[in-house]
C-alpha cells in the first residue's frame, strides 16, 4: 500500500534525497514509525540559515511546515492547512 498525502493549500515545497537530511535522522523525534511530521522549529522555514528576504512572506503568515519522510526522498511542505492522508493500493 502507498500513503497519499494531500495538501488543500500548499504555499511551497522542496524535495531532497533522504541522504541530504542527516540532521533529521539523528534526532530523537524521528525515531517513531511515522511518515508525516509537523515541524515546530528547526526546519526549512525557521531553523535553517536563511538569506534576507527568503521565505519572509510565509514566515509573516505563520504558515505551518510539514515533513514527509520516505526511504528514498523527503518533501518539506509549507501549508496553511493540515494535510489529509489516505492509504491507497499501488
Amino acid at each position: 500500500m502507498d500513503l497519499k498525502v494531500h495538501f488543500q493549500w500548499a504555499r511551497g515545497y522542496r524535495y531532497l534525497d533522504e541522504g541530504d537530511l542527516q540532521y533529521y535522522w539523528e534526532r530523537q523525534e524521528f525515531t517513531v514509525p511515522q511518515h508525516v511530521f509537523k515541524i515546530h522549529s528547526g526546519g526549512w522555514s525557521n531553523g535553517e540559515a536563511l538569506q534576507p528576504g527568503i521565505l519572509s512572506v510565509s514566515t509573516a503568515l505563520e504558515i505551518t511546515e510539514w515533513f514527509i519522510a520516505t526511504t528514498n526522498g523527503c518533501i518539506s511542505v509549507l501549508s496553511g492547512a493540515e494535510p489529509t492522508t489516505e492509504y491507497v493500493n499501488a
